[in-house]
Parts: C-alpha cells; structure tokens; sequence
C-alpha cells in the first residue's frame, strides 16, 4: 500500500516557496493523507472506519473520499460535514485508494486500519 502524507507536501512547499516564512494562516492548513491499494474490507469495516473517523479516532478528519473493494466489489465513500454516503463504484478504471484531509491526523493508524481491517472488529 502505497502513502503520501504531510512529509511530502511539506517538502514541495519548502521548494516552492524556498527561504520566504510560512504566515500563520499558512501554518493552519489543512493535513492530507492518501493511500492506494488498501486491502480489501466488508461493508462492516468500511462503516467502521467511517465512523471511526467522524468520531476522531484518526485525527480532526473533515473530509475523506475514496473507492475500495469490497466482498461485493467496489464502492465509493465520501466523508464530509460530519456525514458519510457509501454508493457502488464497479467499472471504475483506478486502483483501489482513498485520502483523508484534516489536521492532526494519524496517518499511521489510518494505514493499519486499511491494511487490515478485520483487526480493528
């Protein structure tokens, strides 16, 4: 499984914006998460993670969307607003990956969840 986190991002920033300071405002942006190829969940464990997520477990998530498989095949869930929609994504050209957006997040414990979500039962 694949990841790219606040390291990366921060890094472009830095080369982007070189010696100038990064203002307040700046500092308050958004964390970003991204994982592809998560392991494959049930529809329990997807709604697991979704409300794991709406409840903090993972950081100060806002916003997350992504499409992964499941035993059914795949589907698309968004995250956003304090709310989760789950619909069937089959025929979709793309891998199976998600991102999560936010501040503070815990990308370490989202990509153990997605590695194994049977775990987390």
């Amino acid at each position: 499984m694949g990841y790219a986190g606040r390291q990366d991002c921060l890094a472009l920033s830095a080369d982007i914006l070189g010696d100038m300071p990064l203002t307040d405002q700046a500092a308050q942006l958004p964390e970003e998460c991204s994982f592809r190829s998560p392991a494959p969940m049930s529809m329990p464990e997807l709604i697991m993670l979704l409300e794991d997520a709406l409840r903090g477990r993972y950081g100060g998530i806002v916003r997350a969307k992504g499409i992964l498989e499941t035993g059914g095949g795949y589907v698309r869930f968004d995250l956003a607003d304090g709310l989760y929609s789950i619909t069937g994504a089959d025929g979709v050209s793309t891998e199976p990956q998600c991102v999560f957006i936010g501040r503070q997040l815990r990308p370490a414990e989202i990509a153990a969840r997605l590695a194994d979500p049977a775990a987390f039962i």
